[in-house]
Parts: structure tokens; C-alpha cells; sequence
């Protein structure tokens, strides 16, 4: 994932929705090696619809 102005890491472990553009592009980094790449746009809250009863 790539943003242009950088993306807020104080939400690191939350489960997100990335809006952006897929492209195919080799990444090659000291954890890994990728050929996926999302430009992102936006980041937006996880919603799975599920409401559990607590307010």
C-alpha cells in the first residue's frame, strides 16, 4: 500500500477498507517480495454489517 501523503499509523492494527487503484508492480523490500501494489486514496472503517447488541 502507497500514499502519497503517507498514512496515519495510530490505527495500525484496526481492520480497514484501502480505496484506491490495484496495479501489478515487483516490490522488493527486507520482509518480501510482492508484485501487487495499491495506490491508495483513502482509508475507511471496517463495517462487516454485524451488529452485536452493545451501544
Amino acid at each position: 500500500m502507497k500514499f502519497k501523503e503517507g498514512a496515519p499509523v495510530h490505527r495500525l492494527w484496526d481492520v480497514i477498507y484501502v480505496v484506491g487503484t490495484l496495479k501489478t508492480e515487483t516490490i522488493d523490500s527486507e520482509l518480501a517480495q510482492t508484485g501487487y501494489l495499491i495506490e491508495g486514496v483513502d482509508i475507511e472503517d471496517y463495517d462487516d454489517g454485524y451488529y452485536d447488541g452493545d451501544e
